[in-house]
């Protein structure tokens, strides 16, 4: 599947308009299924924030129900594995990817594909999901608005001044201008570019303010006639001519005749970083403002129609284009609007906002509604009156029985909105008076200090879990704050329980109605973000060492395979009880070659090479490698199976996964206790269980363990088991835990049982070394190994003829010489030995097999372009006999690559 960012515009385009649940679920499963071509779909949605899923969506999934209810508590794959939807499916090709956005966790997306995708395909679908988190979101906080503003108070006046009172303390600048002169600039403006209001309006703003280079755009812009639109980043300087780099949206429109520009400017020279997660809350704001979800009718006196927003279109069914420049009085004057009509042309001859009426309409399509219309008229400088019809859909609140009495209560359920939005806040925040005791704190804050909100009102919260020598910076940080100018400070702090906590406060001085001074606080836990931080810093140092130990690899490979060579050598020229010697040194070699194998498995810098193995004897082997890590007061046990279990899979890889479960048990048992590890079949599986006597885990632990960057050690890096959990994946297996506080934990292991033909190692007979008389060209930088390997295959006939350089290479095989064969190391000093291959290709030069050797790793091939199957591969360091049959099979036409 080719990856483009056209696949990103159509999802951005699709899922833009959709207005619900159901509709974003069915168009990001159909453009998943036309881009990213999943074998099965499941998609699940979190509901008000409880652990309850539902399905959303399926292919081959038919004997499941639309939105089926899960348990509490249960699991999306594991539940999808119970209902056998994903049955058939390759291990390692079913994706989980969490909906996560700014407010947290909205959902999960499961996917089951025939094969291993790309990893730049599971990139897409994790900034696919980020954006489909953020629609999700935008949609509940929709619903939850539209809910709630079906409460909100009749009386506008009072919506205005909390706008107002928004605005002027919002930390976005807002500024207005009336045929191009600055009309209003709210404090966030001042506060931004450091001129008063009367300064500002001294100034062509916001032109002034722009750099030179920047002008240009919005010149452009603000040039334009209204209606307009204008957004750019450009760079402003302020006052004191400090560069800042900031965000201006400005719309021009049309208003009772006149020109005004509304825009907004955010300072974000410090979030530039972030300006992905600003540009999402800037648009849910925009969208907020140009989508209120009340009609809104503006009309002549003599009723020719000039503006209906966008709400008209979802509430009534009009287009917007149908209305404007319509009369409202003769060209809708309808039967279905006639007690509508007759009402506006009453209102007509009031001055001022008439109270509002509730009239039992029908929408374009037949539907009938309760809609709330209210009316305005305005006159503009020349005398010309208007009229404004808002109207509210008040269909849900009637039909659930809502009286219009209650309705004059909407100041009451504001204020339990307010409240609401106190506690549900993702962050704590509390309330100080003058004194720092604490009015007021939410759910979030009493978390974060770990006790009931009674230990905390009406006292100093901060002496509570500060230490006394910070106790004075957080109070003199407080009392120099400004009023209404928000300060910043991160905190360490301490939960009663004692845990330690990092804390990022934002604070702000405030004068309330009673003119009393109060200071509101914000805090937000950074502990993990410090952690994540941290582990980050660890991860790049282990990547290093790893690199590293590759380096040293292929030199250690090298010497080994000159080692080999030589001692390939040594068997015509040493007697026959001489022999043994040699046997010895090549015994050596191929022990040495091991331990590097294994070295750079726990680097993570070699692909898994899966075998059948005994694992009895691999529990035994691993056991006597870590009994110097037992310490002497934990007793340590095996019970294994009485018969052999084989199982194929990857030996180091195995050894890892059993000496992490180890290393994690003797942690969990810092007073000394029992290590059992045990081996049985159950059936077609093999079952190892690492079970110690420790302290235990709470199931909430248990539920985190393997996540990546978890851990309860103070120093620990939170990757062992999540590496354990890869590997045991890996290596088709699968791991469980249980565990009891103060009783222990018990580790679980099953793999599949190998039931084939295990084959006995026994000595074999020497093996004649095969010869040969054809010609063999030899590449290789190492002196020591390109003189023993030449030497070697001259003594068996071979015509050799050497070189250390892709360059002598390229001479050699340009002079015209012929060659049955090509043996070439792959990384040479002046490039990467596959350019032999290419210029044979691009030269047509007779196609020659090429025999590609080294000591680097798996993965460091892969990077260099060498592919399994595409070349012959023999791995460093060989013995010369393992050379000799290779080159003999390639040669015969009987190998068939890597």
């Amino acid at each position: 599947m080719k990856v483009s960012f056209d696949i990103l515009k159509e999802f951005a385009r699709r899922l833009g308009p959709v207005s619900s649940l159901d509709d974003i679920c069915n168009t990001f499963v159909s453009l998943l299924n036309k881009h990213i071509k999943p074998q099965v779909i499941a998609l699940f949605i979190t509901d008000e924030g409880k652990r309850y899923f539902y399905l959303g969506y399926g292919y081959d999934l038919k004997h499941l129900l639309r939105n089926e209810p899960m348990a509490v508590g249960s699991l999306p794959w594991e539940w999808l594995k119970q209902k056998n939807a994903i049955d058939g499916l390759p291990e390692g090709t079913v994706l989980s990817i969490p909906l996560i956005h700014a407010g947290g966790l909205e959902g999960l997306l499961c996917l089951g594909f025939k094969k291993r995708i790309p990893a730049e395909v599971q990139d897409l679908l994790e900034v696919i999901c980020f954006n489909a988190a953020g629609l999700i979101s935008q949609i509940k906080a929709k619903e939850t608005i539209k809910e709630l503003r079906k409460r909100e108070s009749r009386k506008y006046s009072e919506s205005l001044e909390r706008i107002n009172l928004i605005t002027e303390n919002a930390p976005l600048g807002i500024f207005i201008m009336e045929e191009r002169n600055l009309a209003y600039v709210n404090p966030a403006v001042v506060k931004i570019f450091g001129y008063t209001h009367e300064e500002l309006k001294q100034l062509n703003f916001p032109i002034d303010l722009i750099e030179k280079n920047d002008k240009k755009t919005l010149i452009e812009a603000l040039q334009t006639p209204s209606p307009f639109e204008c957004k750019c980043v450009v760079r402003a300087k302020t006052k004191n001519g400090e560069s800042r780099i900031i965000r201006l949206w400005a719309r021009g429109i049309i208003q009772s005749g006149r020109e005004y520009l509304l825009g907004t400017i955010s300072d974000i020279t410090s979030l530039r970083e972030t300006r992905m997660k600003l540009k999402g809350m800037e648009e849910l704001f925009l969208s907020f403002i140009q989508k209120i979800p009340d009609i809104v009718l503006i009309f002549k006196e003599d009723g020719e129609i000039l503006y209906a927003n966008q709400a008209i279109q979802s509430m009534l069914g009009w287009e917007i284009e149908e209305l404007i420049g319509k009369n409202i009085f003769t060209e809708l004057g309808s039967n279905q609007y006639s007690d509508v009509i007759m009402a506006i042309k009453e209102w007509r001859g009031e001055e001022g906002s008439i109270e509002g009426t509730v009239f039992n309409i029908k929408t374009k399509e037949g539907e009938e509604k309760f809609i709330e219309l209210r009316f305005f008229s305005h006159r503009d400088a020349s005398g010309q009156s208007y009229y404004t019809v808002i109207g509210r859909d008040l269909t849900d609140e009637i039909k659930s029985e809502y009286t219009l009495r209650e309705v004059s209560s909407r100041f009451d359920e504001l204020m339990k909105f307010q409240e609401l939005l106190l506690e549900l806040a993702p962050v704590g925040i509390i309330v100080l008076n003058r004194k720092l005791e604490c009015t007021r704190i939410n759910r979030h804050a009493v978390e974060i200090f770990g006790c009931e909100p009674d230990g905390i009102l009406g006292r100093k919260p901060f002496e509570q879990i500060i230490g006394k020598d910070k106790q004075n910076l957080i109070r003199e940080w407080i009392q120099n704050m400004k009023i209404e100018t928000p300060e910043e400070i991160e905190m360490e702090i301490y939960s009663k329980s004692g845990e330690q906590k990092i804390l990022r406060i934002t604070g702000k001085k405030i004068i309330t109605m009673g003119e009393k001074v109060a200071i509101i606080l914000m805090l937000r836990d950074i502990t993990d973000e410090k952690r994540m931080q941290e582990n980050i810093l660890q991860m790049q140092k282990l990547e290093s060492i790893s690199t590293f130990t590759a380096g040293i690899a292929h030199d250690i490979n090298n010497t080994l395979t000159a080692i080999m060579s030589s001692a390939g050598l040594l068997y015509e020229y040493v007697p026959e009880e001489g022999m043994e010697h040699i046997m010895a040194i090549e015994e050596a070699v191929k022990t040495s070659s091991e331990m590097i194998r294994q070295l750079l498995s726990f680097t993570k810098q070699r692909v898994g090479e899966p075998q059948v193995l005994d694992v009895n004897e691999l529990i035994k082997e691993t056991v006597s490698m870590v009994k110097r890590m037992i310490p002497e007061d934990v007793k340590c046990s095996t019970i294994l199976n009485s018969s052999p279990l084989f199982m194929y899979a990857d030996k180091t890889q195995i050894q890892e996964i059993i000496i992490n479960l180890v290393s994690n048990a003797i942690d969990a048992m810092p007073n000394g206790g029992t290590l059992t590890i045990s081996t049985k079949l159950v059936e077609d599986s093999i079952i190892i269980q690492v079970i110690d006597t420790g302290i235990g885990m709470d199931k909430k632990t248990m539920n985190r363990i393997f996540d990546p960057f978890f851990t309860t050690k103070e120093k620990g890096t939170g990757l062992g088991l999540s590496v354990v959990y890869g590997l045991v994946a890996e290596n088709r297996g699968t791991i469980g835990v249980e565990s009891t506080p103060g009783e222990g934990t018990t580790f679980t292991l099953k793999f599949p049982h190998y039931s084939g033909k295990v084959s006995i190692k026994r000595e074999e007979a020497k093996k004649e070394i095969p010869t040969g008389n054809e010609d063999i060209l030899f590449i290789e930088d190492e002196d020591t190994v390109r003189k023993a390997v030449a030497k070697y295959l001259r003594n068996l006939g071979y015509h050799v003829i050497i070189g250390s350089t892709v360059h002598d290479a390229k001479e050699i095989l340009l002079s015209g010489k012929h060659f049955h064969l090509i043996v070439s190391d792959i990384v040479l000093p002046d490039g990467n030995a596959i350019e032999i291959f290419k210029l044979m290709e691009k030269n047509k030069i007779q196609k020659t097999p090429i025999l590609f050797i080294s000591g680097y790793t798996d993965d460091m091939l892969v990077k260099r372009g060498v592919k399994s199957g595409d070349f012959h591969f023999l791995q460093k360091p060989f013995q010369p006999s393992t050379l000799a049959e290779k080159i003999r099979e390639i040669l015969n036409g009987i190998d068939t690559g890597i």
